[in-house]
């Protein structure tokens, strides 16, 4: 049974909610699911460039 549904998010502390119709939100899903063979390869990459770079 679906007891909810979110349509909106708030993302890394942005001011306004990202909602799940958006554009913005179709795209970055879109794109986050096609780079599912090479996501953890790209994951890693950021994560030692974050190390070697802090903010």
């Amino acid at each position: 049974d679906i007891i909810a549904k979110a349509v909106a998010f708030y993302r890394k502390g942005h001011a306004q909610p990202l909602r799940t119709d958006s554009r913005t939100w179709r795209y970055y899903s879109r794109l986050w699911v096609a780079l599912q063979p090479v996501r953890r390869i790209l994951l890693g990459l950021y994560r030692r460039w974050r190390a070697l770079c802090p903010a």
